[in-house]
């Protein structure tokens, strides 16, 4: 679709739901600090190490200074010898004193490590720039200060962090080739993907960022937040490209390169913030050393409960690559770090144990398999996802639903369900018989025969018919369970615009994620409709949609 100007398009109507996200927000701050309630205890422990602390402010800018914590190991405080050193950047809304714990035991390891606050956060001065030009330089100025001030060895760097703390790590390693390795936890590839993917807004994730950074203290550039929210109501992809396009790591793919820099990403498989299709898109296309762990969890649950040292696999691995890549000599015991060079994807199920790896995204499939979507027959309320072209026929012409706001498909409360869900069974739907099938379509693989694994992500092909020149879908891909509750797997939004009503065009989607455990006896599901809370929508006048089943469509997995 062609880049949208201002003033095109008329103001979307949007359904009121303000308060519930606000709600929303707030619980979801809680659930991300509730690990730091054994901090206290933890960081007691932690002081114990030979370790030296203090809080200083760096100044990055005539008028702008950075509040930042530094950590240095006792036994080599007193060499002349620069240290290999770690930079972590502060997550969004929150300052870098979340990574006291992890900060003082890297330290511990003959690290000097510091730990800042970007720009806007926290005590630090400026305003808020997500890893943009302000943000990089003052990464840079940061290095400076470390090298010419602190005694830290130019050639033995390392940088990372959580969300935000990822991207701007990412991003400012692409203009600073002193950076030898970073680690990206829950970080993204593409900004763009991430705000406005397939041309939907994110609703709810968008509400729970602005509230964090309000409650908690950002200061922000009036005038840009103006103009994103105006591109985003006019859908002015060009004006939004602009200000996502330099901070998306995607773009400096050929930096990475070019500096041969080590990235180890950590992302978790129901991250619908970033999402997961679109970080392994861009892990693909890295030509640098390189490593990716996928666990369960939401956006960065799984790093930020290790912060309170309630486990150590992400933050351990983390150690391990930045000793591969920074000390020397290297210390003996790299089991972890070599199994990432031999089987450099890792894929891990709830109970901790690899439920996929390879060496690639092309090593993940044993087997790829395709589904045609074909049309209710008389008398059914479902269609099929049938394996074979015999199979498939006779195929009607179309399946036809009606806007509505609920079809009984949905993808549980945001933020709060898929995090319930990736440490306990937890179904989505009771009952199959609750989807609306003239509200939604819904289409049923054969039962499975046999236990298997959804390796990789999910795509979805088909040509779409709408009543009206602007709408939007909602694909969603459950797990039919035996008993017909329903779980869901992933999903994923897409909107358009200016189309000819009531003629075909064609529909490509990637899910959000994949990398899903079925049992046998289990089917697949693929359920469309018009209308879930976590996403914005077109329009919201009444229209008809059609699946053209008559046409070529497809849902291609992948097997492990």
């Amino acid at each position: 679709m062609k880049d949208l100007k201002v003033g095109q398009l008329r103001p979307v109507r949007r359904k009121r739901v303000g308060s519930g996200v606000s709600l929303l927000a707030v619980a979801f701050m809680f659930a991300l600090l509730l690990p730091c309630s054994g901090w206290q205890a933890r960081l007691v422990a932690a002081e114990s190490l030979a370790v030296t602390a203090e809080s200083v402010r760096i100044p990055v800018a005539s008028d702008i200074s950075l509040t930042v914590r530094i950590f240095r190991p006792v036994v080599q405080s007193d060499t002349a010898s620069p240290l290999p050193t770690i930079v972590l950047v502060s997550p969004w809304s929150v300052g870098a004193i979340v990574y006291e714990y992890r900060a003082r035991y890297l330290a511990s390891a003959g690290y000097l490590v510091l730990a800042y606050n970007s720009r806007g956060w926290a005590g630090s001065d400026g305003e808020v720039d997500s890893a943009g030009p302000n943000d990089v330089a003052d990464f840079r100025k940061v290095l400076d200060w470390l090298v010419a001030e602190q005694g830290a060895d130019p050639f033995r760097i390392g940088a990372g962090g959580i969300s935000l703390g990822a991207g701007t790590a990412l991003v400012a390693a692409a203009f600073e080739p002193r950076v030898r390795a970073v680690v990206s936890m829950s970080g993204w590839s593409d900004l763009f993907v991430s705000v406005f993917g397939n041309d939907t807004e994110r609703f709810v994730w968008g509400r729970i960022l602005n509230l964090a950074g309000q409650l908690l203290g950002g200061r922000f550039n009036q005038a840009w937040q103006q103009q994103q929210k105006q591109a985003l109501l006019t859908r002015d992809a060009a004006l939004l490209r602009q200000y996502t396009d330099p901070r998306s790591p995607q773009t400096y793919l050929d930096a990475y390169a070019e500096h041969q820099t080590a990235i180890l990403i950590s992302h978790n498989i129901s991250d619908f913030l970033f999402p997961l299709n679109d970080v392994l898109n861009f892990y693909d296309k890295l030509a640098t050393p390189k490593a990716l762990t996928i666990q369960p969890g939401i956006h960065a649950s799984a790093e930020v409960v290790e912060l309170a040292a309630i486990g150590d696999r992400v933050w351990g691995q983390a150690r391990q690559w930045f000793d591969h890549y920074l000390l020397r000599p290297l210390p003996t015991g790299y089991e972890i770090v070599r199994g990432l060079a031999e089987q450099r994807i890792s894929i891990l199920a709830r109970d901790g144990e690899t439920l996929v790896q390879g060496d690639g995204l092309a090593d993940l499939s044993r087997q790829s398999r395709a589904f045609q979507l074909v049309g209710a027959e008389s008398g059914e309320s479902y269609g099929r996802l049938a394996e074979s072209v015999d199979e498939a026929e006779p195929n009607s012409c179309c399946d036809e639903i009606q806007f509505a706001y609920y079809s009984g498909a949905h993808s549980g409360v945001p933020i709060l369900y898929p995090l319930l869900r990736s440490y306990v069974e937890r179904p989505t739907i009771r009952r199959l018989s609750r989807l609306r099938s003239d509200r939604a379509f819904i289409y049923r693989t054969p039962s499975l025969a046999n236990d298997t694994v959804i390796a990789g992500i999910p795509k979805l092909s088909f040509y779409l018919e709408s009543s009206a020149d602007s709408g939007q879908l909602v694909a969603y891909l459950y797990r039919e369970r035996s008993d017909r509750q329903l779980d869901l797997l992933s999903l994923v939004p897409y909107s358009y615009d200016e189309v000819e009503p009531n003629k075909p065009f064609p529909v490509h989607l990637q899910f959000f994620s994949g990398f899903q455990q079925l049992a046998a006896g289990d089917r697949l599901v693929v359920v469309m409709d018009t209308f879930d809370l976590q996403f914005s929508p077109v329009n919201t006048e009444r229209f008809r949609l059609r699946i053209r089943t008559d046409l070529a469509s497809e849902l291609r997995l992948g097997f492990w």
